[in-house]
């Protein structure tokens, strides 16, 4: 399991976040004199829908090496981030209310997090990260080869070794592996093959 971000982990990119859009809204309504109104709303669904949906980070975020997930561990997606923006939304209205409950809860979600279903954890790195080896039992391996839709044998280190490839493949996708953390695993899966 992911271990989730702190407080004042979350506080920081969200103070990055802000400055990001305060600057990014003078600069369009200086550009555009005084027309980029309607720029401006378009703005915080860029930066806390559109980013946060592809990567799982804000800017902040990524700077203070955080992501957004699902508690099953699935990336965000532009439904689940956009009801999150939501959740911001009534944070604000709340005067903060809603960003305070976080401090008090256990698992560290804040308003927002609950109506969006979403957890804020530390972006796993290169010292950390070992892919974890599935054990089959050749009890199980009969019971797979049994109930398989497809009557052919199963090899295990070939399903395992594809199985590992594909989280691999998934954590090179969403961010968390750079390419050269992505290519030695690769290779060190290739090499046990």
């Amino acid at each position: 399991m992911n271990q989730l971000a702190n407080i004042w982990q979350r506080l920081g990119a969200l103070l990055i976040d802000i400055s990001i859009f305060i600057i990014a809204l003078v600069l369009l309504l200086i550009i555009s004199f005084g027309t980029g109104i309607s720029i401006s709303i378009v703005l915080p669904f860029i930066l806390w829908v559109v980013i946060p949906a592809q990567s799982g980070q804000t800017i902040g975020k990524c700077l203070f090496r955080i992501r957004i997930e699902r508690p099953d561990r699935t990336d965000l997606g532009y439904g689940w981030a956009f009801i999150r923006l939501c959740g911001y939304g009534i944070n604000c209205i709340t005067i903060g209310a809603g960003f305070v409950v976080a401090i008090f809860r256990k698992d560290k979600r804040g308003l927002h997090d609950l109506i969006a279903g979403t957890q804020v954890v530390k972006v796993v790195t290169q010292q950390n990260f070992q892919p974890q080896i599935i054990t089959r039992t050749p009890t199980s391996i009969k019971f797979e080869q049994e109930n398989s839709l497809s009557k052919t044998p199963v090899n295990p280190s070939e399903t395992d070794s594809k199985i590992l490839l594909l989280r691999l493949n998934n954590l090179y996708k969403r961010g968390i592996l750079t390419e050269t953390e992505y290519e030695e695993q690769r290779q060190k899966l290739n090499v046990k093959n």
